[in-house]
């Protein structure tokens, strides 16, 4: 069975980044992670399941370049029992808007911690841990989704960063194409 191994992709996702964006700061994958949701949410609204993987795809993407850029631990999601946890949840929802929501929850609570850090207030509370913790729940509830709808999470992972580790936006900057006209 395909895995996803957060450990080795987190580095290649921040070179690739690194190698197409520069250094930037942390709030620009956060700024995608939260553009992605939309993308999710407007795919769900319209049952496209090909649009839905790709979100889906994408989000582990961003979170993985935030992880990477915040120095967040995201090995113990190499396990897929941890990984899988949230996938209990799936009996109580009432479907896939309902874990979309669920995440945003999460998403939500990443932002708030990415802010108050930045901010240097709340300083009672561990915003790295936190970012951290509310990652993690976000990529559990993005296996979940997957598993929802009978997707497989690493095919769609694995396959998305396939395609985005190919992109070379400082060569063509319209659509990343390495072998653009």
């Amino acid at each position: 069975m395909e895995q996803v191994v957060f450990s080795k992709l987190v580095p290649e996702v921040y070179e690739w980044s690194y190698g197409n964006f520069g250094e930037q700061p942390s709030y620009r994958p956060l700024l995608g992670l939260a553009e992605e949701f939309g993308e999710l949410l407007e795919a769900l609204a319209h049952n496209d399941r090909a649009k839905i993987e790709d979100a889906i795809g994408d989000i582990a993407v961003f979170s993985m370049d935030y992880a990477a850029r915040e120095k967040l631990d995201m090995s113990a999601l190499d396990d897929p029992e941890y990984l899988g946890s949230q996938v209990a949840m799936n009996a109580v929802l009432n479907g896939p808007k309902d874990m979309v929501i669920e995440a945003m929850k999460y998403l939500g609570k990443i932002n708030h911690a990415h802010l108050k850090s930045e901010q240097k207030i709340r300083v009672s509370e561990d915003h790295t841990k936190n970012k951290q913790s509310y990652l993690h729940k976000v990529t559990q509830a993005m296996y979940a989704l997957s598993d929802m709808m009978g997707s497989d999470y690493a095919s769609i992972v694995n396959g998305t960063w396939a395609e985005v580790s190919k992109r070379q936006w400082k060569k063509n900057a319209v659509n990343g194409a390495v072998n653009a006209a």
